[in-house]
C-alpha cells in the first residue's frame, strides 16, 4: 500500500506542466488550487507514512512540499496568500474543498481497485 501511494505521488509530480497558475491578485486559480490542495494532502500522507519529524526532517519535508508548489508553478507565498484569501471566503473554500475530497476519494478507490486486482 505504501509503495502504491508513494508511486502515485511521484507519478503526479512527474506529469506536470506550468501555465499561469494565479489571477491578477496573486491568488491561485481555483482549478490549480484544487490540484495543489489534493497533492498537499498526498504529500502529508507520504510524510506521515515515512514517519518524518517536523524538527529533525524539516529539510526533507520542505522538499516534498516544494515539489508540489513547483509542479503547479506556484510559490509558498502565493499558496499562503490563497489560504488567507479563503480564510475570509469560507463558503467558496468549502466548495473547493469538497472537490479536493472527491478527488482524494477517487484516488483511494483507484488504489483499492489496484490492490484487489494484484491480490487475485
Amino acid at each position: 500500500m505504501v509503495r502504491i501511494f508513494t508511486l502515485l505521488f511521484l507519478i503526479i509530480i512527474i506529469f506536470s506542466s506550468c501555465n499561469s497558475p494565479t489571477n491578477r491578485k496573486g491568488i491561485i486559480r481555483d482549478d490549480v488550487f484544487i490540484n495543489v490542495l489534493t497533492d498537499i494532502h498526498l504529500a502529508d500522507g507520504v510524510i506521515a507514512v515515512k514517519g518524518y519529524k517536523a524538527v529533525s526532517d524539516s529539510a526533507v519535508i520542505d522538499q516534498i512540499y516544494n515539489s508540489v508548489f513547483e509542479k503547479y508553478c506556484v510559490t509558498q507565498k502565493e499558496f499562503k496568500n490563497t489560504m488567507d484569501y479563503y480564510a475570509n471566503h469560507t463558503a467558496k473554500y468549502d466548495i473547493l474543498y469538497d472537490k479536493v475530497l472527491t478527488r482524494l476519494s477517487e484516488l483511494e478507490s483507484q488504489i483499492d481497485m489496484a490492490k484487489t486486482t494484484t491480490e487475485q
